[in-house]
Parts: structure tokens; sequence; C-alpha cells
């Protein structure tokens, strides 16, 4: 009798140890400034064949883009928008962008294409910043390349699954704070061109 009694405590004892603990919620990230969204840009791309530069709206491309091919463009947007975040005191600036994206359903045979909508993100120091703007005023022409090992996006391919999967600024901040917390091994990089204009 004395044993069973002991054990039951023991068991009660554990279970209340095994729930007795502290809940806190991560602190998120907060954009501290947004810049507005460019929606409407035009892009150009020269056709190596023809020799002529190509515009197209918000898509760069060396051919003329339709508007249900857009998606399997890479170089695409739906908007642009520089913001700033601090995280640990340390200022940072941050490139967004939405686009369209897609997936084969059948990828094997290049069927059932799925169209998304991706926001990336590409995260700088102010350090970088301030070198890129530096760069720029001086109006060279010359390409300007900026990596980041802080960069990745969201996706609304699986918005009707809820909770992490739902495509908003929520989602997108945690997975900056999650990015900034553990940056990739690789670098990304986009380039700038700070072109001079010709009179």
């Amino acid at each position: 009798m004395k044993k069973t009694v002991l054990l039951a405590i023991i068991l009660i004892g554990g279970f209340m140890n095994a729930n007795a603990q502290s809940r806190t919620n991560e602190t998120m990230l907060e954009f501290k400034s947004k810049s507005a969204k460019i929606s409407s840009a035009i892009g150009w791309g020269k056709n190596e064949k023809t020799g002529k530069w190509i515009e197209n709206k918000n898509v760069i491309d060396d051919e003329k883009v339709s508007s249900y091919w857009i998606s399997h463009i890479s170089q695409n947007f739906k908007w642009l928008q520089f913001s700033t975040i601090n995280q640990d005191g340390k200022d940072y600036y941050v490139f967004l962008y939405e686009r369209l994206a897609g997936t084969y359903k059948y990828p094997s045979i290049r069927e059932d294409w799925k169209t998304e909508k991706r926001t990336y993100f590409f995260v700088i120091t102010s350090e970088q910043y301030n070198e890129i703007k530096t760069k720029i005023d001086l109006k060279s022409g010359e390409n300007i390349k900026i990596t980041s090992k802080i960069t990745g996006h969201i996706t609304d391919r699986f918005k009707i699954l809820g909770g992490e999967h739902l495509y908003n600024e929520d989602n997108l901040l945690a997975k900056i704070t999650k990015t900034i917390k553990k940056p990739s091994y690789s670098e990304s990089c986009f380039v700038l061109n700070a072109q001079t204009r010709r009179k």
C-alpha cells in the first residue's frame, strides 16, 4: 500500500512539473519605417539576336512578355519597397519586393502550372547601405553588386493551411527575424546601376 501511494505521488509530481513552465513569446521585429511602394516601372532587356531593347511593364526580359507568362519570368515584380528595422539595437535596411512565381504540378512533363505570390526580403546593414549611397551618388554608370546572407521569401502557396503559412506581414517579419538570427551559409546578391543621364 505504501509503495502504491508513493508511486502515485511521484507520478502526480512529475506530471505537475512537466506542465509548470514559463511560456514567453519571442519578441518579433517591427518595421520602423517604410517607403512608398513602387508598383509600376518599365523594364528593359536587350535581345541578343536582334540587338533591340525590349520594353515590358514590371518585367525585365529580352522578349515581349504576355500577361499570362509573367509568373514564368524571374525578373518581374508587383511592387518594390524599402524599409528599416532594428534588431538588438542594430539598424538594418530591408529591400522588399513581391512577384508572381509558380511551379508545375507535374514538373517531369511540365504540365499544370500553378501561379503563386511571393514576397522576397534582402537585408543589409547600415554600413552597407551607406556604402551603396556613396557609390550611387558618384553616378558612374557602373554596376553596384550588393550581397547579403540575410535573404529569403514567403509565399501564398500554402495559405489555406493557416497559421505560419498565412501570407501576411506578421509571418514575413517572423521569417526575417529568424533569418537575422540564423543567416544563410551562402550569399545572395543583386545588382544596381547608377546611370548618368545623356543630354
